[in-house]
């Protein structure tokens, strides 16, 4: 060692350690802001709404994890999707309505490190073959930066159906 390597020593650290808050502010900087999280539930409140399913596939991340539960007539089902399957669901389910009302209220969006958790609770109505329907559900979605954009990566759904008198 020269007698240089000594006072470069602080400095070097000093840069070292810029370079890791320089890096880490970069990281959170690529993370899900609330701004982003409200558009990209706009999107999605804009898709459901026009049973558009191809706007739905647009913000759902290729890996997305979906959990329902599902409760009617006193009974209780889950169910668990990937992407593919939940918007084959969707197109078969919607196939069969004739009328549909959507509703998000009560949102709260919660930025987490580099993710949005949001809870929301979603009103439901529609008529499918005649009969009408009402649902409410709990929902709590993460949305996380997938290839630089804002994804729901996973999705947990509680609902309850009421079927209403025709």
């Amino acid at each position: 060692m020269c007698s240089h390597d000594k006072s470069l020593h602080p400095v070097i650290r000093l840069l070292a350690g810029l370079f890791l808050l320089t890096a880490s502010i970069q990281a959170m900087a690529q993370g899900v802001s609330r701004a982003d999280a409200e558009a990209l539930l706009t999107q999605l409140d804009r898709a459901v709404a026009a049973r558009d399913t191809d706007a739905i596939t647009a913000v759902l991340s290729e890996q997305v994890a979906i959990d329902a539960t599902i409760r009617m007539g006193g009974q209780t089902q889950r169910f668990t999707f990937g992407k593919v399957d939940y918007v084959q669901s969707l197109e078969e389910g919607w196939a069969q309505v004739t009328e549909y009302a959507y509703r998000r209220d009560n949102q709260t969006i919660e930025v987490i490190g580099d993710k949005a958790v949001v809870t929301a609770d979603v009103s439901e109505s529609t008529k499918i073959l005649g009969q009408g329907f009402e649902s409410r559900s709990r929902e709590i979605a993460t949305i996380e930066r997938v290839e630089g954009l804002p994804m729901i990566t996973i999705l947990v759904v509680e609902t309850d159906f009421d079927v209403r008198p025709r």
